[in-house]
């Protein structure tokens, strides 16, 4: 996996052993992936490493989204433990972090207050957000690390969100797991 470089602007890593394409897209010191419930143990891994590089270009910190789309399934105990260990790798890169619940109705309300509930829980040390767009999550975040310019904020919505986009539907042709 090559480290991500100043200005690029996607990144889709391949993980050799499931032949699937993680929808993971950088934007200057952001990092927006999809968690659809079908991430193999290794790909969050290859997240975590891509981030941490990411973390080492930028000193001042990262910050994230997490894209739950409605159709998403919960994760495993496994991939739970394994978001987790994850997390402690990037955790000290991190200065803000926000998790999107794609969808409307009960389903979505119900992803929303389980986040809200493990947001207590674990008392980052960093602000956390509940959006429920991209429209919304971009422009909190981008105000949390700190960046002055927002002109270009309207175009990177716009191009992570075609880029997303994009990486959904490649992996959503591919068999499940």
């Amino acid at each position: 996996m090559n480290a991500p470089r100043q200005g690029q602007f996607t990144k889709t890593i391949s993980s050799a052993q499931s032949r699937q394409h993680l929808p993971l897209v950088l934007w200057r010191n952001i990092f927006v992936v999809v968690d659809d419930g079908r991430l193999e143990l290794d790909d969050i891994n290859d997240i975590a490493q891509c981030v941490r590089q990411l973390g080492e270009q930028h000193p001042g910190g990262v910050g994230g989204v997490t894209v739950i789309p409605a159709n998403g399934s919960p994760p495993s105990e496994s991939h739970r433990l394994a978001i987790k260990r994850a997390y402690h790798l990037v955790s000290h890169h991190l200065k803000a972090m926000c998790w999107m619940v794609e969808g409307q109705g009960f389903r979505a309300a119900t992803v929303r207050a389980s986040l809200a509930g493990l947001r207590l829980l674990l008392q980052p040390r960093f602000p956390t957000k509940i959006a429920a767009s991209l429209d919304e999550a971009l422009p909190w975040l981008s105000a949390q690390l700190g960046s002055s310019t927002t002109a270009d904020l309207p175009e990177g919505i716009a191009t992570v969100r075609s880029t997303l986009n994009k990486l959904v539907a490649t992996r959503s042709s591919l068999s499940p797991r």
